[in-house]
């Protein structure tokens, strides 16, 4: 089997906190809402998730209503069709999932060229087939068709949008998504009220061409933010600006710990070292008294190469004094 390959711009700093204790500084940090606030990047996701979510919405919320009352298939029967658009687009977003990640781990393409690429994808394909649907008349064949091929290319999202929150951002990626659909649900909510104030009591093929028209520029301004402000690498408040103080005085303060130990275990074992010194001290004592009790003259000593000599001359003077002496004895009795 193949190998998976993780994307370059994950590997930089992808690195999981080791322990416990790490991964509970970090959710204890504050998330950093000025930083973000001003962050380019954070504004373009949120910019884009309202543009898709726009047209999402009329997809999602009207497209049985469109069915029946334009191309003439009852809300009761138009079931199938009205689920078909959505099917593609799962399909879509599996298939270019694969191939973007692909490229990435291939090398052909790196992060940011991909995600700008797969959501232009997503956002424009779906805002031009929404002018076809416009002008293809009550075909009911050909308008499902290009609902489908739409939302099939609105599936690119996955690798493009989506994917961009955690690009930007790992350790505040929920906080960076948790904005953009907060965007998205804002766009949910304005979406009923301009198509129900477009089509009230307008049921009509150009009531409905309105809605469509309405929803290419919301894609296409929406994308061009995107384009031009995003970005594919982390964001320098997500490294934990002001926090890096923090982990460094933690990591000396570790450190001071345990060059304490260090320092305790060498005491220890220079103490440990003195003390077999001394008994080896004492055993030699032991010992050298041991062999004078043996030695005829008494003295031996022990020490430099001087020291020696002289123990010898004295031992040997001594001898001789006490040899004297007694051949002095023997000759006067």
């Amino acid at each position: 089997m193949q190998s998976k390959e993780i994307c370059p711009n994950c590997k930089e700093d992808l690195a999981a906190p080791s322990s416990l204790s790490s991964w509970s500084s970090w959710s204890s940090w504050s998330v950093p809402w000025w930083s973000v606030a001003r962050s380019l990047p954070v504004w373009a996701i949120m910019i884009c998730e309202v543009g898709n979510s726009f047209g999402y919405s009329v997809y999602f919320s009207y497209l049985p209503t469109y069915i029946e009352n334009v191309i003439g298939v009852p809300i009761r029967e138009n079931g199938l069709l009205s689920s078909l658009p959505f099917l593609a687009r799962y399909l879509g977003g599996v298939l270019f999932a694969t191939f973007g990640e692909w490229l990435i781990a291939r090398g052909r393409l790196s992060v940011l060229p991909v995600r700008r690429i797969f959501s232009a994808v997503a956002m424009l394909g779906p805002a031009f087939a929404l002018l076809a649907v416009a002008h293809s008349g009550c075909n009911p064949v050909l308008a499902i068709f290009l609902l489908c091929l739409g939302f099939f290319l609105n599936g690119a999202i996955t690798v493009g949008l989506l994917c961009n929150k955690a690009d930007v951002s790992i350790h505040y990626a929920g906080t960076v998504s948790g904005l953009g659909n907060t965007c998205a649900n804002i766009a949910s909510f304005v979406v009923p009220l301009v198509v129900g104030a477009i089509t009230r009591d307008q049921q009509t093929l150009r009531a409905w061409q309105k809605v469509f028209w309405m929803c290419v520029p919301m894609y296409v301004l929406c994308e061009a933010f995107f384009l031009v402000f995003a970005s594919g690498t982390r964001q320098p408040w997500d490294r934990g600006q002001g926090r890096e103080e923090e982990e460094k005085e933690k990591e000396e303060e570790e450190e001071e710990e345990m060059a304490k130990e260090e320092g305790k275990e060498m005491m220890q074992e220079e103490g440990n070292a003195r003390i077999k010194a001394c008994q080896d001290e004492l055993y030699d004592e032991d010992l050298l008294r041991g062999r004078q009790g043996h030695a005829s003259a008494g003295w031996v000593f022990q020490g430099d190469r001087k020291n020696s000599i002289r123990s010898v001359l004295e031992c040997v003077t001594c001898s001789g004094v006490l040899f004297t002496h007694g051949l002095d004895h023997v000759m006067d009795s």
